[in-house]
């Protein structure tokens, strides 16, 4: 049992395994990663779990509000068709930008995102 515990120890030590594990357990994990004293020097990781945070509530609000419209218009009996597909085209935006911070996290390359990644690293650097 020590032995499997070693490596995988091992295994998630690597700054970029816990920066992409930020973006994919979503919040939780990103603010359980802020919170570990393991964790408060480590400006990459610190980096990439704001980032984290940021990045999936703006996508949680931004389709909330999507939704809403798309049901307004469903419930006025109007054409949906232009909303539903800027539901459809937000949703492919968000995944694949979802899976290219991933990446790029795991490959320990900072990557920012439009505005919140510039955001990200002032909260860092005036917390320093």
């Amino acid at each position: 049992m020590k032995y499997i515990g070693k490596h995988l120890s091992k295994y998630f030590s690597n700054d970029g395994i816990i920066a992409a594990i930020c973006y994919i357990l979503w919040i939780i994990a990103a603010i359980i990663i802020l919170l570990l004293k393991r964790y408060k020097g480590n400006k990459f990781i610190k980096f990439n779990a704001w980032q984290a945070i940021f990045f999936n509530v703006l996508w949680a609000i931004t389709d909330f509000i999507l939704l809403l419209l798309l049901s307004f218009i469903l419930h006025m009996k109007l054409s949906y068709f232009s909303i539903g597909n800027l539901y459809i085209a937000f949703n492919f935006f968000y995944f694949w930008s979802w899976i290219f911070l991933i990446i790029k996290a795991y490959r320990k390359e900072k990557a920012y995102f439009p505005y919140i990644g510039l955001m990200c690293e002032k909260l860092i650097l005036k917390s320093d």
